[in-house]
């Protein structure tokens, strides 16, 4: 089923790295919190520069090899003039469990190991920020601020955007588009082919789709990041013990999206992974691997790019961590089709 299946309108149905010195140079270590200045500890020995990339690590030692700002709002750092949060590397579980309330079959549990840490905006991109980098305006509804999210913007409006914040702040694109017609934003921007540097490139991109529920998920495995769903609150209930403190939905929207941050944010400090609108990510939109998989960046070819998060104006169980909308690239009628940003450390 097509994301656009679950709105509220069908009354809930569902839709720089140094070398590192020599192990006998430096005495044992146990743990990344024994070696100095956040270097890791691999093969018993300290690995300098390293920072918090190639092995699992804490946000705590990760911040301080980044040199981030750790606080109860997660790593915080500002680079290139944008607010970002750190997501640390680590292995978790993808998908949901057989019996959670409001779960599709496409939802299927496997482990994933991110290697890299990466940078991720706190909230989705707002309509402030758009027109201020890119000099259109792609939204209708007249009741929100420059501080609300943007909303009808295609998958190509969004990778437009993440190369244009990479030109900005001088960094090497991710994204190569071709064929292009229109222009991002216009309501009629598409392209034939796009070429992806892959996780690892120095600029701008949108975060894969096992990049998004980690980072939405922040280390919990319920359905949501404040517990899980019930089965007698998965449309517009209310109220919503578990959704109404963290996200925007149809039981709590006013017929608006709202501006970012005024929701609580996950242990990471980011806030409406889920509700307020949904989030393109960059991969199509495929079946997950039966077993485990380390840095997934989806298919080569698809139909459908995913999105992710639910919205202001979707059902309740489309806010769930695991839930999986998909649409063609090229659509962005919806008033709730947004996104974030991401940035590899």
């Amino acid at each position: 089923a097509e994301v656009a299946a679950d709105s509220a309108d069908d009354a809930g149905s569902s839709p720089d790295t140094a070398a590192s010195v020599d192990a006998a140079s430096v005495p044992p270590c146990t743990s990344p919190a024994s070696c100095d200045d956040g270097n890791l500890c691999t093969a018993d020995s300290c690995e300098k520069g390293k920072g918090c990339t190639n092995e699992p690590m804490g946000l705590a030692a990760c911040c301080a090899a980044a040199a981030g700002t750790l606080s109860s709002d997660g790593c915080s750092k500002t680079l290139d003039g944008q607010d970002l949060r750190l997501i640390p590397p680590g292995t978790f579980t993808m998908g949901s469990p057989v019996g959670e309330p409001g779960r599709s079959d496409d939802e299927t549990q496997h482990s994933v190991t991110l290697t890299h840490a990466f940078w991720l905006q706190p909230a989705e991109v707002t309509q402030g920020q758009w027109q201020s980098l890119m000099g259109t305006k792609p939204w209708s509804l007249a009741k929100c601020s420059a501080s609300c999210p943007l909303e009808q913007v295609s998958w190509w409006d969004a990778v437009a955007y993440c190369d244009a914040l990479s030109a900005q702040a001088g960094l090497a694109k991710c994204y190569v588009l071709s064929g292009c017609t229109g222009a991002p934003g216009d309501g009629a921007h598409k392209c034939t082919g796009v070429t992806f540097s892959g996780v690892g490139c120095e600029g701008y991109r949108l975060p894969t789709e096992s990049e998004w529920e980690y980072a939405a998920r922040a280390g919990t495995t319920t359905s949501t990041y404040n517990g899980t769903l019930d089965a007698g609150h998965l449309k517009c209930e209310q109220p919503n013990v578990v959704l109404d403190p963290i996200a925007w939905f149809c039981g709590n929207d006013s017929g608006v999206p709202h501006p970012g941050g005024e929701k609580v944010a996950n242990a990471w400090g980011l806030h409406d992974m889920l509700g307020n609108v949904w989030e393109w990510c960059w991969d199509w939109k495929a079946a997950y691997p039966a077993s485990g998989s380390k840095d997934p960046i989806g298919p080569s070819t698809g139909s459908s790019r995913v999105l992710r998060g639910g919205s202001w104006n979707y059902v309740a169980r489309d806010a769930r961590a695991a839930y999986r909308g998909y649409l063609d690239p090229s659509y962005h009628l919806n008033f709730n089709f947004g996104f974030r940003c991401a940035r590899t450390l």
